[in-house]
């Protein structure tokens, strides 16, 4: 595994330096670009150097072989994503979306250090708040991605690294209530008088 730099940075994704290996992993080919050259993972398992360059930024191809009811759990995920560049699945982009409030909250995060032992830190980010997209109600997003649902009004978007495990299973219960305070403050003047009684209108309260 060669360094990251994002590793040492909480605005970035990749401290675990492991998302894009697990990805490749389970792919039968994939095809990744950038300014500097191409290379094309193919289906017997080697892989190839092109000399195909891109102008600006990068472009990730990726071919699963999936049975339906994994095509279907991925497509239900899909609606909870806020993509940071443009994305497409099965030659479909995902939908933009636009947050109903943004705001600024100091909230715990880490980092990787220099021999990759994560790290606890505080720092100020930006949290965008959206509409829920599913019927489960809100979730807790990291950069955009989904990590747990909470089942609130809103969702949380933090523009931050998440303090989680590698299996990304849940937040600590404090870190959930300072997320659920931030957003009360920015979104209690769009509260119903019947929404106003939820246990995380209650939670963001106390």
């Amino acid at each position: 595994f060669a360094p990251s730099y994002k590793s040492s940075d909480p605005g970035t994704s990749g401290r675990f330096n492991l998302g894009c290996k697990l990805a490749l992993s389970l792919c039968e080919q994939a095809l990744i670009s950038s300014t500097t050259g191409s290379v094309h993972f193919r289906a017997d398992g080697t892989r190839k150097t092109l000399r195909k360059k891109l102008e600006r930024g990068s472009s990730v191809f990726l071919r699963l072989k999936l049975s339906q009811r994994q095509a279907d759990e991925i497509e239900a995920v899909l609606p909870l994503i806020v993509p940071r560049v443009p994305t497409t699945f099965n030659g479909s982009p995902l939908l933009e979306r636009t947050p109903l409030r943004t705001i600024e909250v100091t909230l715990p995060s880490e980092y990787a250090d220099e021999e990759g032992r994560l790290r606890r830190t505080r720092r100020k980010t930006v949290v965008e708040v959206y509409a829920p997209t599913t019927d489960e109600g809100g979730y807790i997003l990291e950069l955009g991605m989904p990590v747990v649902a909470t089942g609130d009004l809103y969702t949380a978007n933090v523009l931050q690294a998440v303090p989680l495990g590698v299996e990304r299973e849940d937040v600590t219960p404090g870190f959930k209530a300072k997320v659920r305070a931030a957003v009360l403050n920015a979104t209690h003047d769009l509260l119903t008088e019947d929404q106003a009684s939820e246990a995380c209108v209650r939670e963001g309260a106390a």
